[in-house]
């Protein structure tokens, strides 16, 4: 193999490395979206998840992307949240990386 085709390999490696890094995994894009809605209807996220039914280092895990979240806990938070499934889901695709 020539220098330059080590060069491309390590450039394009040191890239998608990079892209892998920065770019979120869903559970990450649920957890920041429900970090910033629980926190524009003035949440703590202790109080967030004792009245969603949710314990609390369980709800920090989900917030740090940490856990998958069930259908039955999301139904739950968005409901607590007070919107709908379908615009929870708007709010995660818009959600900043």
């Amino acid at each position: 193999m020539c220098t330059i085709d080590r060069g491309i390999i390590a450039t394009l490696y040191r890239f998608l490395r990079y892209e892998k890094h920065n770019s979120m995994t869903i559970q990450e894009k649920v957890g920041k979206t429900i970090i910033k809605l629980r926190k524009e209807r003035g949440m703590s996220q202790e109080t967030f998840a004792y009245e969603s039914g949710i314990d609390r280092r369980y709800m920090s895990d989900i917030e740090n992307g940490k856990r998958n979240i069930s259908l039955d806990i999301l139904e739950r938070v968005a409901d607590k949240l007070g919107i709908k499934l379908s615009e929870f889901f708007l709010e995660v695709e818009n959600i900043n990386e």
